[in-house]
């Protein structure tokens, strides 16, 4: 299963192959050393559904906490740069392309990100890119997120894309009857889970 272009692209896209390509290199460095990371928000939508959807203003990625300091060497030794520490995660670049990060912790066998609904980092690859399967969080976790976001920003500042990535997000939900699941009972609110939510730009 390999990728489809939109067709209202005039040409294929440098932007998207550029973070297609960088997708690609990141997971298959991090697989060698044995670190699982997890696709997040617009390019996990996009890897869930098969499909591109948009360009991405960069690319989100779990990766497990106790594995923090090999993830920024392995970017640091594929010659991403400008190493930031944020209140959720870090950044860093190449190339003008944005890596945005976030740890995730190891609970029991699973991993999950904290606060966030049960089998937010599924141990099975759940996307496709370029042909290849990639691990994504969940479509819970996603959702779960922009519960958070609109605590912060509210609905009528959010942005068209957005808007669209929470439309797909329930769309999908909503059609395999796993809408009412992603706040199980006794789950931590958004409120609590991130006292900073991680800024939409994907």
């Amino acid at each position: 299963m390999g990728w489809s272009i939109p067709p209202n692209f005039p040409r294929p896209n440098d932007i998207i192959a550029q973070h297609l390509h960088f997708i690609e290199l990141i997971f298959d460095a991090a697989s060698s050393q044995g670190i699982k990371l997890w696709l997040e928000s617009g390019w996990a939508i996009d890897a869930r559904l098969g499909r591109i959807t948009r360009t991405h203003e960069d690319i989100d990625i779990a990766y497990p906490q106790e594995h923090h300091h090999a993830y920024v060497r392995l970017l640091h030794d594929l010659g991403f740069s400008g190493y930031e520490q944020l209140d959720y995660g870090f950044l860093m670049k190449r190339n003008g392309v944005l890596i945005d990060s976030e740890p995730c912790v190891k609970v029991g066998l699973a991993y999950e990100l904290p606060g966030f609904p049960a089998g937010s980092c599924p141990a099975a690859p759940e996307g496709w890119l370029n042909g290849k399967p990639v691990h994504c969080i969940s479509w819970q976790a996603m959702q779960f997120e922009f519960m958070g976001y609109e605590q912060e920003i509210p609905r009528s500042a959010w942005r068209a894309k957005d808007h669209e990535s929470l439309r797909l997000i329930e769309l999908h939900l909503n059609n395999t009857g796993d809408a009412t699941s992603c706040l199980p009972h006794g789950s931590v609110q958004p409120s609590s889970a991130q006292d900073h939510p991680k800024p939409h730009r994907e």
